[in-house]
């Protein structure tokens, strides 16, 4: 018997499934048998696959007779046709290093604890050329990192799908005989977050800080199509709902809201869909999730909170310290709400009100040299060009005009900062504002602070 079962599910990935099944074979640790599974391809899959047919590697080939329509079925058929200890579920579209194996299986034996490990993806195109995205949130190369199972779902499986890919994965064939919720099964485009969650709970996690793994985004990919139709989404929010109610995690009320204000802030601030998708969005979180502006406007304030500094969490024990994401006990979480919001001292109050109204405030009552240097100090004011613009040369403050009109007529600030693209990708931020201000204003004091990004002039017309 192999240690490592691999399973190929694949489905009509044709144009990538020759790489997939030679980065497998080629891998520097060999003890693994490969087992390809083709849920009824209508392209050529089938003669590409029979080509590997007799190669000492290949332990089988399972065709299915219908079309499944779901790759997590395909996912339990496979590991039921085999018995190694771990388990490796490589997509059929994607590919990996060699050491990817050797890497994986050693953190596997040298921590019995550890229900799965993964390592990091690079992001790749259709013909494999890589992306500058990464949706790896670590910096740091070549390290390892031990979650405990729990803390795991916490940072990485409650907001996101932090195990983006099945891919980077390798998993323990005992700890996923434990599970004893197979629900995951019945989502067409998000069952990998569930199935992840699970195994979490079934132990401990380790990742690997190497980006062993290349993860292809192409139009044919269930994630990609996920992504332009609502059931998708509905199942997105069906899963979220799921991990916040779930006993086992015990989260408190408290927390639960500011999980429901994430969704909200993800919604607004996502650009990959258009104004009328976005509301479309939000209509199916009300429904399915009871999202509402207040769990937002609380996130905020929670950030806020969560920011001053590591004095103020130890003294109030702010329910969004990391140490305190367990609460099972109800009075606790009001008792971290009322703290939260009401009986800090008055100063204090005075202090997050002043950060959280800092873009207001400094429109209406700051002294104005001071406001513009704020500005030209960030660097995406550039004059010699925004006089390239203006049809008056005698203006004697080319930055008070921008402020004051030139934004309104579509004038670039820099080539750096499209202003008209701004307020199009941000606008539900900008119209929120009681005081109506520059696109670049609102960047400089607020935006990137918060995430928001400028886009070039240059960039937004070489579209």
């Amino acid at each position: 018997m192999a240690r490592v079962s691999v399973i190929i599910p694949n489905y009509n990935h044709s144009k990538f499934l020759r790489q997939r099944i030679d980065s497998v074979l080629e891998q520097t640790y060999q003890d693994f048998d490969l087992t390809i599974l083709d849920d009824c391809s209508t392209d050529d899959s089938r003669d590409i696959i029979e080509q590997y047919r007799g190669h000492s590697k290949v332990r089988q080939i399972i065709y299915n007779e219908v079309n499944t329509c779901n790759t997590f079925i395909q996912w339990e058929r496979g590991i039921g046709a085999t018995d190694g200890d771990y388990i490796w579920i490589a997509e059929s579209d994607d590919y990996c290093e060699p050491t990817f194996l050797e890497e994986l299986t050693k953190v596997l034996d040298e921590n019995p604890r550890v229900a799965y490990c993964h390592s990091g993806s690079v992001m790749v195109d259709a013909e494999g050329v890589p992306l500058e995205k990464t949706l790896d949130r670590w910096e740091t190369q070549d390290a390892l990192r031990y979650y405990e199972g729990r803390d795991y779902i916490y940072r990485n499986l409650t907001f996101i799908n932090g195990c983006y890919n099945a891919s980077m994965v390798l998993f323990r064939r005992s700890a996923y005989m434990r599970i004893k919720d197979d629900s995951y099964k019945r989502y067409r485009h998000v069952g990998d977050w569930l199935f992840w969650l699970n195994m979490a709970k079934e132990g401990d996690v380790c990742v690997l800080h190497k980006r062993l793994n290349y993860f292809r985004q192409h139009s044919n990919k269930v994630t990609e199509n996920a992504k332009k139709n609502i059931s998708g989404w509905a199942e997105t929010l069906d899963v979220a709902k799921r991990i916040i109610e779930d006993k086992d995690l015990s989260y408190s009320w408290y927390f639960r809201i500011i999980v429901k204000g994430a969704i909200y802030k993800y919604i607004i601030l996502d650009t990959q869909y258009t104004e009328e998708q976005n509301r479309e969005r939000l209509k199916e979180a009300r429904k399915r999730l009871g999202v509402r502006y207040i769990h937002y406007w609380l996130g905020q304030k929670n950030e806020l909170l969560a920011q001053y500094n590591e004095k103020v969490k130890d003294d109030y024990r702010i329910l969004y310290d990391e140490r305190e994401h367990y609460i099972r006990d109800w009075k606790v979480g009001v008792r971290d709400f009322l703290k939260a919001i009401s009986l800090f001292r008055f100063w204090k109050i005075f202090t997050y009100t002043m950060r959280f109204g800092w873009m207001h405030l400094s429109v209406l009552f700051m002294d104005k040299g001071k406001y513009y240097k704020q500005i030209e100090a960030s660097g995406l004011f550039d004059t010699s060009y925004y006089m390239t613009q203006v049809e008056n040369a005698s203006i004697k403050n080319p930055l008070k005009h921008y402020i004051r009109e030139g934004w309104k007529r579509g004038y670039n600030p820099s080539i750096e900062f499209d202003s008209d693209d701004y307020r199009e990708r941000y606008k539900w931020h900008l119209d929120r504002m009681w005081v109506k201000i520059s696109p670049l204003e609102h960047f400089v004091f607020w935006g990137r602070r918060h995430g928001l990004t400028p886009n070039s002039v240059e960039g937004v017309r070489g579209k």
